[in-house]
């Protein structure tokens, strides 16, 4: 019974899948069996996503939140969190909702026929886009969709080396090119190795990737839970000086 462990699958799709013997057993023990694969497709679903992207952002934290830090001084924090937690979620939000949502209505109505399930995750994106227009318009937005990708993953590796250096350096945001090409050249090599990793181990080469990251964020967890007390002290304090300075201020009667 393959398809009962099948991520979030239905009754009715997992009884739809079954061949041969298992297609004729009665209804009562294909429900059962269908049933008994409940907590292996959670947790197949809550593994292969939830977990792994609260380890992403945890292993990112480091390296997102001194790079905002340092593009966002002077600003006030209402101003910060609009701009870096607000307006991405709506940005976010739009792209899910219209492609997202386009997507899945192709393949409910029939338009695509199975073509958008049955791409690879990289090109999901760019079988959608070829669904929904075609000409030189759909040349014009692929190459454009490429481009944005590519701007995203070199400002991510560019922030990220920006980061190792300022902290490898003591703080020090002056760092000679040689320090950035250093390691820039290690970053390429992990990463290059673990993919390599996963790949000679007949698996998809992300995994390793996925696992490292899942295992380095683990003992950072904590570290994170004692930043979030120290930014409520922070701003906790900071609330207090401003109230004494306006008091300072204010003249007595």
């Amino acid at each position: 019974f393959s398809g009962a462990t099948n991520a979030w699958g239905s009754l009715s799709g997992f009884q739809s899948g079954l061949e041969g013997d298992a297609a004729a057993l009665p209804p009562e023990l294909q429900f059962a069996a269908y049933e008994a694969g409940t907590q292996g497709r959670l947790f197949g679903w809550q593994s292969g996503w939830t977990t792994f992207y609260w380890a992403w952002w945890i292993a990112f934290s480091p390296f997102v939140g001194l790079f905002l830090a340092r593009i966002s001084r002077g600003r006030s924090v209402r101003e910060f969190i609009v701009g870096c937690v607000f307006a991405p979620a709506l940005v976010c939000f739009a792209w899910m909702t219209i492609l997202g949502g386009t997507a899945i209505d192709l393949e409910l109505t029939g338009g695509a026929d199975g073509a958008i399930i049955g791409a690879s995750n990289t090109a999901k994106l760019f079988v959608t886009l070829g669904e929904m227009i075609s000409g030189g318009f759909l040349s014009a937005v692929t190459i454009m969709c490429v481009v944005l990708i590519l701007t995203f993953l070199v400002t991510s590796a560019d922030s990220g080396i920006l980061v190792m250096n300022t902290i490898m350096s003591g703080g020090d945001q002056e760092v000679g090119n040689r320090h950035k090409i250093v390691w820039g050249v290690i970053l390429t090599a992990v990463i290059g190795t673990l993919l390599i990793a996963g790949k000679s181990g007949g698996e998809d080469p992300m995994n390793a990737l996925r696992n490292a990251m899942i295992i380095g964020a683990l003992p950072f967890t904590m570290v994170m839970g004692l930043m979030c007390v120290a930014l409520a002290k922070a701003l906790y304090r900071d609330g207090q000086r401003e109230k004494a300075a306006t008091l300072a201020a204010t003249p007595a009667e």
